[in-house]
């Protein structure tokens, strides 16, 4: 696939313990696809707009699918990936970090 990335969002979503998941469409396919004529604005931007509206609905269903608790683990995230010692950690960043990491520091060996 050609185009954006999500790796951070991702990346940051799973370090605020937060679920993630991406939606993703596609604007042209004549890198790869023989009978696509070759990509002009008009029609990255008429893709867009049919994407928007998908998106759009997709997002809808989502939303109202949402369970009111969550049954997965993206909330204990950090629990196994974790492992300094409090003790070494500054304690300006200590309590920069307190509220995401506050339940993980390791005690003192």
């Amino acid at each position: 696939m050609i185009g954006m990335t999500s790796l951070p969002e991702a990346k940051l979503a799973r370090e605020a313990e937060l679920c993630y998941d991406s939606v993703c469409f596609v604007t042209d396919y004549d890198s790869w696809h023989e009978t696509e004529h070759d990509v002009t604005d008009a029609i990255v931007v008429e893709r867009m707009a049919q994407n928007t509206a998908h998106g759009a609905a997709i997002i809808s269903g989502v939303v109202q699918a949402i369970p009111a608790a969550c049954s997965c683990t993206c909330g204990q995230a950090l629990a196994s990936a974790f492992l300094t010692y409090r003790e070494v950690v500054p304690t300006e960043t200590r309590r920069r970090l307190a509220s995401l990491l506050e339940p993980y520091w390791w005690p003192t060996p």
